[in-house]
């Protein structure tokens, strides 16, 4: 398959399902075996790619991360540096981009450690501090974020941007407001009130419910063993086991518990106050 890859993007699809499958069958021998030639030849490939192309490999990339975070973003890491670079000078094809945040947002959520390496190695291709780097990818986050029409995506970049809240940076505490804004876009976009007033974070799988409701492609009616392995990603995705608001409301304490209240309140005060007011209908300040 490597070779299939390095070679010939005639049957891109056809590898590339093939690799899917296989990796969902056996996903860590899959990875320990053949995950290194494999991202080698799909880095290869990126720069001779148009967008579908670049969007079903971002898919597989996505996959490995899914199956399993910690060792899938160990064995992806060498094509990350060219997808971080992808969002630091701002991709504008809209599919491409959400695709390109969303490894981006799962790396940060697998693995701070990866993600700053791959960070640093991309500050020193140019030149410049790492925190300059996390500033422009965060500007072209925030931007881009609201394009995204997928909700799974937006839930997943608003759960990784709620994951840097903690982080003690200052390009993202300078752009508090901005983020969460996006944040509070994307809780509304997901929340249903239920009949009895319940408010839900309509992405997480609730009990009894089938995975098949969050799998775009199954139609539910004839399911086959890679079906089920599918299902089996939904039900380990933080996408669908976090609920945004309450992982929201933890990360503000932690925040608050780490700098101090008098400076929580001062940060408090560079968020919009039509953003504040709106999200205190999920969270408490």
């Amino acid at each position: 398959m490597p070779q299939l890859l390095e070679y010939s993007t005639e049957n891109l699809r056809h590898c590339l399902t093939i690799c899917l499958v296989h990796l969902l069958l056996a996903p860590e021998l899959v990875m320990r075996t053949h995950g290194s030639p494999i991202i080698h030849a799909c880095d290869n490939l990126m720069a001779d790619l148009k967008n579908e192309g670049i969007v079903m490999l971002m898919r597989l990339i996505e996959t490995f991360i899914r199956s399993v975070p910690q060792l899938g973003t160990e064995t992806v890491m060498p094509i990350l540096p060219r997808v971080f670079q992808k969002i630091y000078i701002g991709e504008d094809y809209q599919l491409v981009m959400s695709m390109y945040l969303s490894i981006l947002s799962r790396v940060l959520l697998s693995s701070h450690d990866i993600f700053t390496r791959v960070l640093n190695n991309l500050a020193q291709t140019h030149n410049e501090g790492d925190q300059q780097t996390l500033a422009k990818i965060l500007d072209v986050w925030v931007n881009k974020m609201r394009n995204v029409s997928q909700l799974d995506q937006r839930k997943l970049l608003g759960l990784a941007l709620t994951n840097l809240l903690t982080t003690q940076s200052g390009p993202v505490l300078e752009r508090l407001g901005l983020i969460m804004l996006n944040i509070l876009e994307t809780l509304n976009d997901i929340t249903k009130t239920e009949d009895n007033g319940l408010i839900i974070d309509s992405l997480v799988l609730t009990e009894g419910q089938s995975p098949s409701h969050f799998d775009e492609d199954g139609d539910g009616y004839y399911e086959t063993d890679h079906d089920q392995r599918k299902k089996q990603l939904i039900l380990s995705d933080p996408v669908h086991t976090i609920v945004l608001k309450d992982y929201l409301q933890s990360q503000l304490y932690e925040l608050r518990s780490q700098i101090g209240l008098q400076r929580y309140q001062q940060l408090l005060q560079t968020i919009d106050a039509d953003t504040i007011s709106q999200l205190k209908e999920y969270i408490v300040f």
